[in-house]
């Protein structure tokens, strides 16, 4: 059974950030809609949002939204820094990954940089993270998105 072709993208995305040495620890997932642990510190959630398509026949052309979140915890190890230093730090490791691939190896013809936005979760322990909003454009075959055209 062939995937979807943004399948292929979410998942290109999530082992590109899996390569980034200063990501090693943290968690990487895709997003589960009965929840994803953000026990691990930093977790990087994976989501797509809203889809747009043009019919250029014999293809496809697609636009859609990836959102990756970014949870993090400032514990005491680093509590002499600045939050948004160390937020900084993560952000500058993302976005260097994602632009040295910005075709995902292939899947995708630009991944786009739209947006960031931080966040603070008030819970126990309480954490901080960013949203990174990113635009794919891709193309597939009109009869079958799986297939790229």
């Amino acid at each position: 059974m062939s995937d979807h072709r943004r399948e292929t993208i979410l998942e290109n995305i999530k082992t590109t950030l899996e390569a980034v040495t200063s990501l090693s620890t943290a968690s990487i997932q895709r997003w589960n809609h009965r929840g994803n642990p953000t026990v691990t510190i930093p977790t990087i959630v994976i989501a797509s949002g809203r889809e747009e398509k043009e019919r250029m026949t014999p293809q496809m052309i697609c636009r859609f939204s990836v959102f990756i979140d970014v949870y993090f915890r400032q514990d005491d190890t680093n509590a002499a820094l600045d939050t948004d230093t160390l937020l900084n730090a993560l952000l500058l490791d993302i976005e260097k990954a994602l632009s040295a691939n910005h075709t995902l190896t292939g899947a995708c013809e630009n991944l786009i940089e739209r947006a960031v936005s931080p966040f603070e979760v008030v819970d126990q322990p309480p954490q901080c993270g960013m949203t990174l909003e990113y635009e794919v454009l891709y193309r597939h075959k009109e009869t079958d998105p799986s297939l790229k055209s």
